[in-house]
């Protein structure tokens, strides 16, 4: 007998080193998925008996495997760059205390608990951690338990007992029904907006780098941070706007960020092994001139050039050519 293919669709999914959460959804049910260490438990919530979903304020302080990695590459970038940079020595305590009261705040001012009601039951969402989740997630998911069990009855709020509820609006639209005008150009204006600020960085980036490497007077070091914090901004915008939606974007935004990180610490391993060798050879450090002079970093410069060139021209094609959904994950039941 023939087994039938099952395709789920990821809605949220959140990880820390030892505990992970993720939601699932197809035409006819929810699927919530927790796993602890080699544990995992399923639990599959058809629409036709959701009673209710209610969302409320909570302070979430847990750390993801994604924020330790990060924090942890930045940490070493910072340490590292302090070495060679006064204004980054000078900032990167106040740089570090910035993160962590912004951390601090989306724990405390910005999260939240999403649970779903049955009948006999309920269920907790622990992927789903912040609001911008939350009406992501309702979004999607009202229109198909409206579908599969009419609308709601009046006052279901009210009928759960939670503290500090967050009322969120569910969209109006039908399953499998495309957006509105209006929704689709606003959705559309802003992934525009985003991967064209991100393709614009990319190629001002080729130019002032070009316009450095023939001059004999350095460019300020100030312009290539900021340069390098917008195309990181704007990398991570390219990400969020694109989740679920172009994964070929999202993609991008992910290689332009891995990208950056390597230019970041291969640059500065070849000013490192150049004033290693000059500090055994000569007993000082070497000037700016006579770093720029090095063939290494000449060889970096061009390399960095023509990376960036590539990822502006790819930004650039996949932001005009359509978006590329996101394979759906397939279960066989």
């Amino acid at each position: 007998m023939a087994s039938a293919t099952r395709a789920y669709r990821k809605l949220s999914s959140w990880r820390s080193f030892f505990s992970g959460a993720a939601l699932f959804r197809d035409e006819h049910c929810l699927l919530s998925v927790r796993s602890s260490g080699y544990e995992e438990h399923v639990k599959r919530i058809y629409f036709k008996d959701i009673k209710a979903i209610v969302v409320s304020k909570s302070r979430r302080f847990g750390v993801s495997r994604w924020l330790i990695l990060c924090a942890v590459l930045l940490w070493v970038g910072t340490s590292f760059g302090a070495s060679y940079s006064a204004i980054l020595a000078k900032f990167h305590l106040e740089i570090w205390g910035g993160l962590v009261l912004a951390w601090l705040y989306i724990s405390i001012k910005k999260s939240c608990r999403c649970r779903v009601y049955t009948a006999v039951s309920q269920e907790e969402m622990f992927s789903v951690r912040r609001p911008w989740s939350a009406r992501k997630l309702l979004s999607e998911l009202m229109p198909l338990v409206a579908a599969a069990q009419g609308t709601l009855p009046a006052g279901w709020q009210e009928s759960i007992a939670m503290d500090r509820p967050i009322l969120l609006s569910p969209a109006a639209a039908k399953p499998d029904r495309k957006a509105g005008p209006e929704q689709r150009a606003e959705s559309r204006s802003g992934r525009f907006t985003a991967s064209g600020i991100l393709v614009a960085s990319l190629l001002l980036d080729v130019v002032l780098t070009s316009w450095d490497l023939h001059t004999t007077q350095p460019m300020p070091n100030w312009i290539g941070s900021t340069l390098a914090l917008v195309e990181a901004a704007a990398a991570v915008w390219v990400l969020i706007q694109n989740r679920g939606f172009d994964i070929s974007l999202q993609r991008l935004g992910a290689v332009v960020l891995i990208y950056l990180g390597l230019a970041f610490y291969g640059q500065y391993g070849i000013v490192a092994f150049a004033q290693f060798q000059s500090q055994v050879r000569s007993k000082r450090p070497l000037q700016v001139a006579e770093i720029r002079s090095i063939p290494a970093h000449r060889i970096f410069l061009e390399t960095y050039i023509g990376g960036c060139l590539i990822l502006g021209i790819t930004g650039a094609f996949l932001t005009l050519a359509g978006p590329t959904p996101q394979r759906q994950r397939e279960l066989v039941e």
